[in-house]
């Protein structure tokens, strides 16, 4: 009767290598499948990010989060979306130099 040993050490060395091929070490956490162009009011996002290709993702998103933490997928294109995007970056923007002016006069 054949030994065991080699199918075995081909089982694994197989698994390893469908492993290593199929991108394993890519793995998107968490990305949109689907956008909704239901519009948002921008005092209830906090923040934003970017989601494409490049993230590991099938779809390129805009993914807001708002002040409860809830992220909702929305088409990068549409003008409400950017509109919200310039929105926050001003107010990030604003509270920066805000914190910045509050460093100096603490100094």
């Amino acid at each position: 009767m054949a030994s065991p040993l080699p199918l075995a050490c081909l089982i694994v060395l197989s698994l390893w290598a469908i492993n290593e091929v199929s991108g394993a070490n890519v793995s998107p956490s968490d990305c949109c499948l689907r956008v909704k162009n239901k519009v948002i009011p921008r005092q209830n996002v906090k923040h934003f990010f970017l989601q494409d290709e490049s993230s590991g993702c099938s779809i390129k998103a805009v993914v807001l989060v708002t002040r409860r933490n809830r992220h909702l997928c929305v088409p990068h294109h549409v003008e409400w979306v950017k509109n919200i995007m310039e929105d926050v970056q001003r107010r990030r923007a604003r509270k920066k130099r805000h914190n910045q002016s509050c460093e100096i006069r603490s100094a």
